[in-house]
């Protein structure tokens, strides 16, 4: 038979001070009153675990143990790996404490209440007492959490931010509170000298439930903040002042919700705020902006001192598009993946001592990074911040992206040039198949000649050289192509290709002779062997391999 309440339920030692409970004994495991009750079952015999349920009361006559020194012995150490409640005990007549002394011992070393139920109560009297003083606690605690979370929103309406939920808090539950952002740093507390950053950060990280403070150590209530299914910051709790109790802890989760519309609040805010900057910074690298003075005033309007910000990453998130198709609430997604990449780039460049102005619209995010003497080899300084940002935002998200860097201006005006620069480094890097994460425009090398060439003329010019010599490959079960790039990257040296192919000197030398023939090419002639190799570079590009898909 089991009496169940969902509720978090009644400690033992509640449970105790009740009038109708008065006369129960405690045998052993007094220190451990303070389990909370959550139902009640009666044990009829003691293969009672499969059944249990963490939080169970048991009660029994223990008739069936009572000479079972083994059982006993057992008993109690199950019970407190089940976490139950506690166990009361009604003894039948001639049954005397001695004989489950064993059992009193081990509730005394485990610390788990052992009770004697009085002669003339039945189970029904406990029953009784533990669930009437559930329902009357039940509107006690609806009550005290309605009031709590009323305050809380009071101090919300009246123009209070995070500082001043913690400090509402802190006055209803006696205990310092910290409410913690997602990038771990504490956007309000109280009392303030109880938390430090550092603290917080390596208490979250380690998802410990303890902390040092001034030398001693006390437990710690972490309770999450969480809106549309995102985790946006945590509440933590110090036990200071005392253990906190089922209510507390329904007091601190309704501070939760109150937390997140403050939070949503801020984030609408800075949503604003980035909205307006974003416009900006792209009407700016759009050229849209020709004044410099009129660029400086905008920015300042904007709170942007932009003199000393003349470093600038352009980074383009990959598959960007699968973003939208991740759930029913796309744009959502994708805002928060592009929050999470921002605070990722901030935390990045602040960690090497750099501020940095962000914009972004759709897949791409300019960065300008300020002057710093830690970047005065701008070029290779800026390669490597880069690809710590990549590996970073791997880290962080299942995204990767790729980072274009062009060439370094010293006029605001000129950055445009920069930006562009950037951009089709970042799309000659991902048509020509390069899978660099990370390009400077200077890297392009001979690959800057088509950035502006006419697409079809290219293809046309990959197609007449190239093309034949897939067509025979694949006619012919042959490695032409294959032969062709060894013969670039040997240096049209005939030994080398054969070793590096481990293929006969002979095969080669037939195989360089027929990719001469179909591609009525010259080796020999320098201009042929340009082509050739400018041939065979772009033909990698992914528009070539479009192009070849579409036509063969």
């Amino acid at each position: 038979m089991r009496y169940t309440k969902k509720e978090k339920g009644v400690s033992v030692r509640e449970a105790l001070s009740l009038p109708a409970l008065s006369g129960v004994n405690v045998l052993g495991g007094e220190s451990g009153l303070d389990r909370m009750i959550r139902s009640i079952d009666i044990m009829e015999e003691p293969n009672i675990f499969p059944f249990v349920q963490e939080g169970q009361f048991l009660m029994t006559t223990a008739y069936g143990i009572k000479d079972d020194y083994q059982t006993q012995r057992r008993l109690i150490p199950k019970l407190v790996e089940k976490n139950l409640a506690g166990l009361m005990i009604k003894l039948s007549k001639g049954y005397v404490i001695k004989e489950i002394q064993t059992m009193i011992d081990e509730a005394n070393r485990l610390d788990f209440p052992l009770l004697e139920m009085p002669e003339n109560f039945t189970h029904t009297t406990v029953i009784d007492a533990i669930y009437s003083f559930f329902s009357l606690e039940e509107g006690k605690n609806y009550k005290t959490v309605e009031d709590a979370h009323q305050k809380l929103m009071q101090a919300v309406l009246n123009g209070g931010g995070i500082n001043e939920i913690c400090r509402t808090l802190y006055q209803i539950i006696q205990n310092p509170v910290a409410i913690v952002g997602s990038d771990d740093a504490i956007l309000g507390s109280y009392p303030n000298s109880s938390w430090t950053s550092h603290d917080v950060s390596t208490l979250l990280k380690n998802k410990d439930d303890q902390m040092i403070v001034g030398g001693r150590l006390f437990a710690v209530k972490h309770v999450p903040i969480i809106i549309k299914d995102y985790h946006y910051g945590t509440i933590c709790v110090l036990e200071v002042g005392h253990k906190l109790n089922a209510l507390d802890i329904a007091i601190i989760e309704s501070s939760a919700a109150v937390a997140s519309i403050n939070i949503m609040n801020q984030m609408l805010v800075r949503e604003m705020e980035i909205r307006h900057k974003n416009e900006f910074i792209f009407q700016w690298m759009q050229e849209r902006i020709h004044s410099s003075t009129v660029l400086v005033e905008r920015a300042k309007i904007l709170g942007l001192n932009l003199e000393s910000y003349k470093n600038m990453l352009v980074l383009e998130i990959d598959q960007f598009e699968d973003v939208k198709t991740l759930d029913t609430d796309g744009i959502y997604t994708a805002a928060h993946l592009k929050s999470v990449i921002r605070f990722t780039i901030e935390k990045t460049l602040k960690d090497h001592h750099l501020r940095s102005i962000i914009g972004d619209k759709g897949e791409t995010m300019v960065i300008l990074i300020e002057q710093h003497r830690s970047i005065e080899n701008k070029v290779e300084s800026l390669k490597q911040l880069a690809h710590l940002i990549c590996d970073r935002i791997a880290e962080q998200t299942k995204y990767t992206c790729t980072i274009g860097i062009g060439r370094p201006r010293e006029q605001l005006t000129e950055l445009p040039s920069t930006y562009e620069e950037a951009k089709k480094a970042i799309k000659m890097s991902k048509s020509f198949n390069q899978q660099q994460k990370v390009i400077h425009f200077d890297d392009l090398g001979l690959f800057r000649l088509f950035i502006h060439s006419n697409q079809e003329e290219t293809q046309q010019f990959i197609s007449e050289l190239i093309s034949p010599l897939i067509e025979y490959d694949s006619k012919n079960n042959t490695e032409l192509m294959k032969t062709l790039e060894a013969y670039f990257q040997c240096n049209g040296n005939m030994s080398k290709i054969a070793k590096f192919l481990y293929t006969h000197y002979n095969t080669i030398s037939y195989r360089i002779e027929r990719i001469q023939q179909i591609t009525k090419m010259n080796l020999e002639n320098e201009e042929n062997r340009l082509y050739l190799h400018l041939a065979l570079k772009l033909s990698n590009s992914d528009i070539y391999k479009k192009f070849i898909a579409a036509h063969l």
